[in-house]
């Protein structure tokens, strides 16, 4: 049974740069007439754009998603690792953690949950699509179009890749 701790529908995307508004919006139509991507999941950001983090991240409620399921999963998985790393501990570890078993177990159940939960923050702040989002910002206030693509996997943001990669001044991806 696969366990997916990210809520969000489309979790990937490509951003390509351009240096005019003909350019972006020729791209985005390309995407969606030749690429198939449905029209909500391609924007373009514009130069000063008041709108620029809704475009880059519209799903807020997915992200939103993802930070709750994201921290139970995780945070339960890194409690039960740490009871059961307790359990061998006291079963064959140290005369300390077999003298206190409560104390052993309540121990290495916190580190655990607190692993976990770690891990889950790393996962949701998504460090993966920091220079994307960088680089469309700064293409914002240098006066340059940005495409921004949602996509669902790795094969659709190969795919909007290979559509804009010889048309863009630059191209971006997470995944």
């Amino acid at each position: 049974m696969a366990v997916n701790v990210i809520d969000e529908q489309h979790p990937a995307k490509v951003a390509a740069i351009f240096n005019n508004e003909a350019e972006a919006r020729a791209a985005r139509e390309e995407l969606i007439n030749d690429g198939k991507f449905g029209a909500e999941t391609v924007n373009i950001v514009t130069p000063g754009d008041d709108n620029l983090s809704k475009k880059i991240q519209p799903e807020s409620k997915g992200i939103a998603g993802t930070i709750i399921k994201s921290h139970g999963i995780l945070g339960v998985v890194g409690l039960l690792a740490g009871l059961i790393a307790a359990s061998i501990l006291i079963a064959a570890g140290p005369t300390f953690t077999q003298d206190s078993p409560l104390a052993t177990y309540f121990a290495m159940g916190f580190v655990g949950l607190l692993i976990g939960m770690m891990v889950a923050g790393a996962i949701t702040l998504r460090p993966d699509q920091d220079p994307l989002t960088n680089e469309t910002i700064q293409a914002s206030q240098q006066h340059q179009w940005t495409v921004i693509v949602q996509t669902d996997d790795r094969d659709t943001n190969q795919l909007a890749k290979q559509i804009l990669q010889n048309k863009a001044q630059s191209v971006s991806e997470s995944i």
